[in-house]
């Protein structure tokens, strides 16, 4: 399959891109697509040139997938009539892809790749002109559609698809965006006008002349039928591929090590890879939180893994800064609460003269 047109910008884990079916008016849509992305830039002629965006394209040419991402973010093959694309984390091989593209007959046959594969990440699929496109059970990773240029347009994010109609939030679902939890299934719809948000459960498919469209259910949750103890074999295997999935390419890793149950079992599991592992602990600021003492207990254990306490007096409050937040999301997130934290961690040039190790 030709190599995607070379691109700068996102790093891993931060592609953004468009779906679009095999047909002329695609090319309409692409275009629009593209030229929204332009309208937050200071230098135009920057944005447009070549290595802003990355394409693959259809077998006819047409533009099938056009966003920006890193390589390690994309596998993608080709093979005959059929495409497969495989956008986030994800260790399936290229030949294991080619495989199941050699073999599809039919794009609802995909259901049990995607909940066989671990990570996170979307699924995209083209078969004769025709497409798929889905994100993860946990909502993590989203669908969204829209009409643009006379054709449903499949996108990673709402923001680009909003733009390219001009579209405003609407008023009264981005209240309900306020609200934590967002109670059931009010979450599962989109706050933008004219962009309609795909249900983490189902898959997208999009016909080639872009006109028609439908979900289908790809995944359900299983029956309550288990007992403790005969899922928790379950649960390991789950969490150790999901691990795997981010550690097996080596490098080096981060890993919250807060010394509760969740992110210690994540860290030791992370500590079982071929990666070299940091783990990071932030200390309370209240004498009597004893999560310090319990993920020192856990470092103990874990002698080849580097444990990074930040100093706790330098920990930025939660709302910090909540009014320089510029980064462009789809609608409001209790994200923001610990964003100045998060930025604080990794934007650290010099981590020895800030953090205790031990």
């Amino acid at each position: 399959m030709p190599t995607p047109r070379e691109a700068g910008g996102a790093g891993p884990g931060a592609a953004s891109f468009v779906v679009l079916p095999d047909c002329d008016d695609a090319l309409t849509a692409a275009r629009s697509l593209i030229r929204q992305d332009t309208r937050d830039s200071q230098d135009i002629q920057d944005i447009q040139a070549p290595h802003y965006t990355r394409t693959i394209p259809h077998p006819s040419g047409r533009p099938w997938i056009a966003g920006r991402w890193h390589d390690e973010d994309v596998t993608a093959v080709r093979a005959g009539r059929a495409a497969l694309a495989v956008i986030g984390c994800c260790p399936v091989r290229p030949e294991e892809l080619r495989r199941r593209a050699e073999a599809l007959r039919d794009l609802t046959a995909l259901d049990a790749l995607a909940r066989a594969l671990p990570g996170r990440f979307h699924l995209v699929a083209a078969l004769d002109g025709a497409v798929r496109v889905q994100g993860t059970a946990s909502g993590l990773r989203l669908v969204h559609r829209a009409t643009v240029g006379g054709v449903e347009v499949a996108a990673s994010d709402a923001l680009p698809l909003a733009r390219a109609l001009d579209s405003t939030p609407d008023e009264e679902e981005l209240a309900v965006r306020l609200l934590w939890p967002v109670p059931h299934p009010l979450f599962a719809t989109s706050p933008w006008r004219g962009v309609t948000a795909v249900p983490a459960e189902d898959a997208l498919y999009v016909s080639r002349d872009g006109r028609t469209v439908r979900h289908s259910r790809w995944w359900t949750p299983p029956e309550p039928v288990r007992s403790m103890a005969g899922g928790a074999p379950l649960v390991r295997q789950a969490l150790t591929e999901a691990v795997a999935a981010r550690t097996h390419r080596g490098s080096t890793v981060s890993c919250d090590l807060s010394g509760g149950l969740d992110s210690t079992s994540v860290c030791f599991l992370a500590a079982a890879s071929p990666a070299r592992v940091i783990a990071s602990t932030w200390p309370g600021r209240d004498p009597a939180d004893s999560d310090l003492a319990w993920a020192r207990r856990a470092a103990r254990h874990l002698p080849h893994v580097e444990h990074v306490v930040w100093d706790a007096d330098e920990s930025p409050l939660v709302y910090t800064d909540l009014l320089d937040i510029d980064e462009p999301m789809d609608e409001p997130t209790i994200g923001v609460m610990d964003r100045a934290r998060v930025r604080c961690t990794t934007s650290r040039s010099s981590p020895a003269a800030a953090v205790r190790r031990t």
